[in-house]
């Protein structure tokens, strides 16, 4: 019950935070609230202006849009570094990601999730169909984060196809986001 009630506390201090701030998160210098600064985002599936992001006004939901995260017969990848503002007080509890397209044939998405620093393994996801299916992977990293300190969020993922009949795609639109971060916090224990 105290957990819950802490957490109420600060998803409400997050809301009220973004409501006042109506400027940009990087630069409201808001101490009491942990969000994304501004992505890095780099590779052969989101090259400079291919890739759009948007860090929902509350600064815990990063929302990515491709376009041109998709292969027919080869490999992609796109590389993720999101740096983390956390205030004395609190640390993130966890990271979260959710990747959303389509694909046809054989096809693979590989990801790794993870903060600067800290050891990873890498996940993958095989899709199979000889239809255009489209298909959700979620995925949550649980944290040991430092009370106070910055940390740096990192994803790097690749797509591939098995053979020149298959096709994946992150993203099912420009409409339609890709890949959305979500950070969870807590206040220092």
């Amino acid at each position: 019950m105290k957990q819950a009630g802490k957490a109420g506390i600060v998803a409400a201090v997050a809301v009220a935070a973004g409501i006042m701030a109506q400027t940009s998160l990087t630069t409201s210098g808001n101490k009491a609230v942990v969000y994304f600064k501004s992505a890095a985002i780099a590779g052969s599936g989101c090259s400079a202006g291919t890739t759009q992001y948007t860090i929902d006004p509350n600064g815990t939901r990063l929302r990515v849009n491709f376009d041109n995260y998709f292969t027919e017969s080869d490999n992609k990848s796109c590389n993720i570094a999101i740096p983390v503002h956390v205030p004395s007080g609190f640390q993130v509890a966890s990271v979260s990601a959710r990747f959303s397209g389509h694909s046809k044939g054989q096809t693979e998405l590989r990801y790794s999730l993870f903060v600067a620093g800290d050891p990873t393994s890498g996940k993958k996801k095989v899709f199979s169909s000889d239809q255009r299916k489209g298909y959700l992977v979620d995925d949550t990293k649980i944290l040991q984060a430092r009370c106070g300190e910055d940390i740096m969020v990192r994803l790097n993922s690749r797509i591939r196809t098995q053979n020149d009949q298959s096709r994946i795609q992150v993203g099912w639109s420009k409409k339609k986001e890709g890949l959305v971060l979500q950070l969870q916090y807590r206040q220092c224990q």
